[in-house]
């Protein structure tokens, strides 16, 4: 969310909630937010074209808040990000302005069809090889139970 200004100051109560939804247009990995007066550290996988919401609970004093936020910002990279209001936010923060003025994010590699191609492949033999071990334990607990069965 890029603000075009900011303005003069936000103000809070014990049940003041602040949110945004946003989505990306690529798979990333979420760095953090930009706060006016914090930042979160933390990382959390976006996965591409799925909607998220960013909520926050300012406990502190007073704040500055940002004031023209844009409903689509494209990041350096490339990635363009969508932002709308949210029904989570209960004290006015929304896509124009609020507490929300960044999205701190990397880009994650994307594979290429070969790569994809060889996951897909590994995958598929994986699954072939847990089959197969549960089929021979079944067999080896059916050989058991009728050798006990037979000893009775």
């Amino acid at each position: 969310m890029c603000f075009g200004g900011h303005g003069g100051g936000w103000g809070y109560s014990g049940h003041s909630v602040e949110a945004i939804r946003f989505m990306a247009d690529t798979d990333i990995l979420l760095g953090g937010v930009g706060l006016f007066g914090g930042r979160g550290e933390y990382t959390a996988r976006i996965r591409e074209n799925t909607t998220y919401a960013i909520r926050l609970r300012n406990h502190g004093a007073r704040t500055n808040n940002g004031d023209g936020g844009m409903s689509q910002v494209r990041g350096p990279d490339g990635t363009m990000f969508t932002f709308t209001d949210c029904s989570l936010s209960f004290n006015g923060t929304n896509h124009t302005r609020g507490q929300i003025p960044q999205i701190l994010y990397y880009s994650t590699p994307h594979d290429t069809e070969s790569q994809q191609a060889t996951r897909d492949l590994l995958e598929l033999q994986a699954r072939r090889n847990v089959l197969n071990i549960c089929g021979t334990i079944v067999k080896a607990s059916a050989q058991l139970l009728s050798e006990a069965a037979s000893e009775q």
